[in-house]
C-alpha cells in the first residue's frame, strides 16, 4: 500500500511537471513567433 501511495504521488507530480513544461514550451514558441 505504501509503495502504491508513493507511486501515485510521483505520477501526479510528473504529470504536473509535464503540463508546466508544455505550457513553457508553448509560451516560448509564441514569443519566438512574435519576433
Amino acid at each position: 500500500m505504501h509503495c502504491d501511495r508513493e507511486r501515485s504521488v510521483v505520477d501526479a507530480t510528473n504529470s504536473e511537471l509535464v503540463t508546466r513544461i508544455g505550457e513553457c514550451i508553448m509560451r516560448l514558441n509564441a514569443t519566438s513567433l512574435d519576433e
